[in-house]
């Protein structure tokens, strides 16, 4: 069994040896004995969606049906299951005999899972590179192959107090009526992750541009980026409305800033500009 303190929860996986990326980790040692997130993978499981009818079928193969107080998602494609209770405290992933990347379906499983989990909490991953420069943390906000890691490698190159916490989902967390932008294991097929947490001081959502030019962003555009970036399970009419609920509260309490650039060393350089001229990086505070 594999155990991690991640966000200020502590996982517990089973079964999970071979999950892609699982040597990231041993950076987030377990800090409670008692886990709050476990899962389980049990392999070469004969497949079967459920005779009976489901409460609905998506056009992705995938069925939900619940008993018990206990929910299952069957993926026909992929010959899995995965089967959690409300909270997604106690999840298990079921694979078939010869279920294709299975490496890669154990670690979006834990991904995407814990990441409910955490909106239980009133927290959640965020697609996203986030970034701690000195004492507070900046994420990178933007859709896949827009430029996060490059703007976050940029920003590193300019300033020296920069740490990148997770280049694909850190996660953002709650505590003391403080929001905290917290280092995760789930940074793709990059290698630069961190188990540091820091107060979260803003958003910036990036957009490819031919010029460099940061802008203020409405609530709305803010929305429509942020719903984008919470993962969050379509077939959980709850969980959505928690991602909605949890993207409003970061509207009203952040400052979210819109970044169009062209990805060049002068593009970190404004952005690092502007967010100090605006006063993100003089607050001091500790950690959590």
């Amino acid at each position: 069994m594999r155990t991690a303190t991640v966000a200020g929860c502590t996982l517990a996986l089973q079964g999970c040896d071979t999950m892609r990326h699982i040597d990231k980790l041993a950076r987030f040692p377990a800090v409670d004995a008692e886990p709050s997130f476990r899962m389980r993978v049990e392999r070469d499981v004969p497949f079967s969606c459920p005779k009976d009818k489901p409460l609905f079928e998506t056009a992705v193969s995938r069925t939900f049906a619940e008993r018990d107080g206990r929910y299952t998602v069957y993926r026909g494609d992929h010959k899995t299951s995965m089967t959690y209770d409300a909270s997604y405290t106690d999840v298990c992933l079921r694979l078939s005999p010869q279920t294709p990347y299975e490496a890669v379906r154990e670690y979006l499983a834990v991904l995407q899972c814990f990441s409910y989990h955490l909106l239980c909490t009133g927290g959640s991953l965020l697609h996203s590179a986030g970034v701690a420069v000195g004492e507070v943390g900046v994420a990178l906000v933007g859709r896949p192959q827009v430029g996060k890691s490059t703007m976050a490698g940029r920003i590193l190159r300019c300033e020296p107090t920069a740490e990148i916490l997770c280049e694909d989902a850190p996660a953002v967390i709650k505590r003391d009526g403080r929001f905290w932008l917290c280092g995760t294991p789930f940074c793709g097929d990059d290698d630069a992750c961190s188990a540091r947490t820091v107060p979260l001081r803003g958003l910036v959502i990036l957009e490819q541009g031919a010029e460099n030019r940061v802008t203020e962003v409405s609530s709305r555009e803010a929305m429509f980026h942020l719903m984008e970036a919470i993962p969050r399970p379509l077939y959980d009419g709850g969980a959505s409305e928690k991602a909605v609920a949890l993207a409003m509260e970061w509207i009203d309490a952040l400052p979210i800033l819109k970044f169009e650039n062209d990805g060049s060393d002068a593009a970190g350089e404004l952005l690092l500009r502007t967010l100090r001229s605006k006063g993100w990086f003089t607050e001091r505070t500790t950690h959590l």
